[in-house]
């Protein structure tokens, strides 16, 4: 069986396929190719059907990977419109919109977004059916909008852009990978009439429950740290805070991710392997590894609802949930596979998801660390037997998981560091000591007790209470 630093693992047919899905997913945001690319795409499956060779059918399932993946993330930029959905209308323009919250409302530094599904536009008797979605963005906000709610109000609509600044955020193609089109702006919510809706689900409660536990048992600043740490809300991290974070290069430590998902995930594990060993009749019938890995993927997508929706969170929970799948079905070391297939799991469901930077750091992030974590497994065993550590148990495994914790940390820092520059324009000159400090003291401490009080929470407020506390004084 190859390493995964083998150059021959990442031949693998699927982990071709996935690379060339999110180069096509790419190249869609600048060259519009929509005519090859669906001459591709026939070619392809005629190919497909018409070779006998195996590696000619992977190649043509390569190109229309590559193809097809251009073609959805093409429909994403510049998408076909009905007459009635509100991007066809004459913009800019006042119009009465008749929409429905489709999301919950998002706090931001400058205000609030809430993201509207429009049912129709014109005032009475004029009204007529319309569909589509638009981004409010509201300066103030005095009314508890939640999703599900109903908005009726005269909203000027106009399209997104962009200023056309080199190497500008590309603002239009951000709106677009969410189906958003048409934004409107308003000061306040005054002239808005809210007619409630049935009123949040379980998770948003859920979440909403734990950042009002967060800002009941801990200081401010505390509480805004947590708040963004463990379910990512992070507008209420003051600006000094943010830049602290960004000019000690660990900003991303405050976006939830695989440290946070890739927790739970292990607690889970550990949780269940250790109660099914609790039985003697448990541990002769069931292949107890398998089943509480099994059992695992329960606390991650139940975290999973209360964290957000966001590609990195997505992205860690696809990797978890193919990394515990791995255990069961005996697939442990086909670990770039699983991060192919988790590439492809996210162009299936978000066309465009390539453009995000989360999905850039993070499969750049992951794949860098698969590389350098098998090669100092490889290189580790025999520089270890030949300074007999073997002899000296207790001093080898701190100082492999010392080692191991080094490498993992710079390399994660070192792969992504080319693209925080590309995107942010910065790296700090900190970065290597303050990842080596500050992510071990969030992640062994303040996450895992944040964590453990959201899922505690339901259960009993004043228990969570004493976990938040005790979070808040070490963050």
């Amino acid at each position: 069986m190859h390493s995964i630093a083998d150059p021959r693992r990442w031949a693998h047919p699927l982990v071709a396929v996935a690379a060339a899905a999110i180069l096509g997913d790419a190249t869609a945001t600048a060259w519009p190719l929509t005519i090859p690319a669906a001459v591709a795409v026939i070619a392809s499956v005629a190919g497909g059907i018409a070779f006998r060779s195996a590696w000619m059918r992977w190649a043509a399932a390569v190109l229309f990977a590559l193809s097809l993946s251009h073609l959805r993330a093409d429909a994403v930029y510049r998408p076909y419109v009905p007459a009635e959905h509100v991007a066809a209308l004459e913009l800019p323009r006042r119009v009465m919109i008749d929409a429905e919250v489709a999301r919950s409302p998002e706090r931001r530094a400058s205000g609030w977004r809430l993201v509207l599904d429009v049912r129709a536009i014109g005032g009475d008797p004029r009204s007529r059916p319309a569909s589509g979605r638009v981004a409010l963005s509201l300066r103030a906000s005095q009314q508890p909008w939640a999703r599900g709610d109903r908005l009726r109000g005269v909203l000027r609509l106009r399209r997104p852009r962009n200023f056309g600044n080199p190497g500008e955020f590309d603002y239009v193609g951000w709106m677009a990978r969410r189906s958003v089109y048409v934004t409107a702006f308003a000061y306040d919510d005054a002239g808005l009439e809210r007619l409630p809706g049935p009123g949040p689900g379980i998770f948003a409660r859920w979440r909403a429950d734990v950042a009002r536990l967060m800002g009941e048992h801990g200081g401010a600043r505390e509480a805004a740290l947590l708040r963004a740490l463990v379910v990512g809300m992070a507008a209420d991290l003051p600006a000094g805070m943010r830049e602290a974070f960004a000019r000690a290069g660990v900003s991303h430590i405050l976006a939830i991710s695989g440290l946070h998902v890739g927790f739970v995930a292990a607690t889970g594990y550990l949780v269940f392997r250790w109660l099914l060993a609790r039985s003697e009749a448990l541990l002769l019938w069931l292949v107890v590894p398998k089943v509480a890995a099994a059992l695992s993927l329960l606390p991650v997508l139940l975290y999973a609802g209360i964290a957000g929706s966001n590609v990195a969170t997505w992205r860690a929970v696809a990797m978890a949930a193919l990394a515990l799948i791995g255990v069961v079905a005996d697939r442990q070391r086909q670990l770039s596979v699983a991060l192919a297939a988790a590439a492809l799991g996210l162009l299936v469901l978000s066309p465009g998801v390539s453009a995000e930077v989360s999905f850039q750091l993070s499969f750049v992030a992951v794949g860098a660390l698969l590389i350098a974590t098998e090669s100092f497994r490889r290189w580790w065993k025999p520089w270890a037997d030949e300074r007999l550590l073997h002899l000296q148990p207790r001093r080898a495994r701190w100082l492999r998981a010392s080692l191991g914790y080094g490498l993992i940390a710079m390399t994660a820092l070192l792969a992504t560091m080319p693209l925080v520059a590309l995107h942010f324009q910065r790296v700090s000159a900190m970065a290597p000591v303050a990842n080596l400090v500050a992510t071990p003291l969030l992640a062994s401490i303040v996450v895992p007790l944040g964590l453990a009080a959201a899922l505690l929470a339901p259960l009993s407020e004043s228990a969570a209470g004493v976990l938040v506390r005790a979070a808040a004084l070490r963050a």
